[in-house]
This record gives structure tokens, sequence and C-alpha cells, in this order.
């Protein structure tokens, strides 16, 4: 049995769903993803993002929640098993995730925010955001691009639940929703290594995914001078000599 979440009213047309309104298969989504991923995992999570943009929600399929709120009909809600489950907050998020391979769970702790460098996010990874700037966060989106405003750096990003669609907005970093960000630089298996010496040389390695022999471990060691000297010497020789 239907019945309407409102208080008590003239009832017309717009109180009740259209239950069969934007309804869509696995089959019907999936045709809307790109055919063909290419680059890393961040690189295709951009591209599963940008290929929902201008997607909406039904505006009359729709469930009426405890509170009397609608909730509407989303293909995300409907992936996640809840046709009506919030519309596209971060629904559309989880989906994107999901079809590259990642878990579709993301932290909702306020984050530690780095003031350096190192903790600016970049295309591929996923800000979550505090959008009632409550102290835990409520939703999530992808970054798709990574700026510059005012020397401040501008997060693009593809979100869902923007009234309803799946739309492209910006955030400066100093943004006071953003609560923090997952990386998902090593979701794809690749390596990466930064260590500084006692001397204070520091010795970055990057690597793809498969380059080392599980259970390589890395260290850096000082060594002196001359040593170093020599070891590039050898090396320019057996290169020489090739």
């Amino acid at each position: 049995m239907l019945v309407c979440g409102l208080e008590e009213h003239t009832h017309s047309p717009d109180c009740m769903p259209d239950l069969t309104a934007g309804i869509e298969t696995q089959e019907d989504w999936e045709a809307t993803l790109p055919g063909e991923l290419t680059g890393n995992v961040r690189e295709r999570l951009v591209q599963i993002a940008r290929s929902q943009l201008g997607y909406t929600q039904s505006d009359t399929n729709f469930h009426y929640a405890d509170s009397g709120e609608k909730t509407f009909y989303s293909r995300y809600g409907e992936w996640y098993g809840t046709p009506t489950a919030n519309g596209t907050r971060c629904l559309h998020t989880s989906v994107c995730t999901t079809r590259v391979w990642i878990s579709r769970s993301f932290p909702t702790e306020r984050a530690a925010w780095p003031g350096t460098a190192d903790g600016i996010p970049e295309a591929g990874d996923v800000i979550l955001l505090d959008s009632d700037m409550n102290g835990t966060a409520d939703s999530c989106t992808i970054v798709s691009e990574v700026g510059e405003r005012n020397n401040i750096p501008l997060l693009g990003t593809v979100q869902g639940n923007v009234r309803g669609s799946v739309a492209e907005l910006g955030y400066l970093l100093t943004d006071g929703r953003i609560t923090g960000y997952v990386s998902l630089k090593k979701s794809d298996g690749s390596f990466s290594f930064e260590q500084t010496s006692e001397e204070g040389i520091t010795v970055l390695a990057e690597a793809e995914s498969g380059t080392f022999p599980a259970g390589t471990t890395m260290s850096v060691t000082d060594i002196p001078k001359e040593d170093a000297v020599s070891f590039a010497e050898t090396g320019i020789g057996e290169k020489k000599s090739r």
C-alpha cells in the first residue's frame, strides 16, 4: 500500500510516485560506461566518473522516508540494492570506484590535512566532504583535475547529488568542507619508496606493479664520496662497453 508521507493536505498527483519512471537494468547503465579504459587506476576512475556527467535521478519515482522526506530513484541506488537510497550522493563515487575494482567503502572520520605539497590530492583521488560542517564526512567526490586560483590549489571534481544530478564542481583546497582525501595512488599495486639517510640525502624510487619480486625490501645507507664516484664511473664504463 502506498502512503503519502506529507502532513495533512489535499492530495495531488505529485503525492504519489511513478514506480516505473527512470527504471534501468544493469545492462542499461553499464552501456553508459566507457567501452575501453586506458591508463592507471586513477586515470580509469576519472574516465568512468566523467562518463556519468549529466545523469539525473528520477523526479517522479520516489519513496517517503520516515522523516517524510522524499528520496528519489537513481541508477546508483539500484546498483547499491536500495533504488531510492538518497539519490546520487556518495553512491556515484562508489559505483565508479567499484568499476575499477576498488573498495566502495570510504572513512567518515575527520582526517588530518597535511599543510605541504604532499597533501594535495591528484586527479583520480577521492575527496571526503563534510557538507553540514558537523565534523563528520557525509559525502565524497572524485577529483578530475587539479589547477590553481590565486596561488591556492583548485580541485576540479565530478560529484553526484548536485541537485539530483552528476555534475562538475570546483573546490579550493582551503574549503572548510574538505575533511581529507583517499589517495588511490597505490591501489593498482604500484611501488613507491622514499627514505632519507642519516646525512640528509633523500632517495625516492617508484615502479609499476610487478617490477620487484614479492617481499622485496629497500633501505638507504650513506657511503663515502670516493665509493660513490667509483660506482658511477663503473656504471658509465659498463654502459659505454655495450
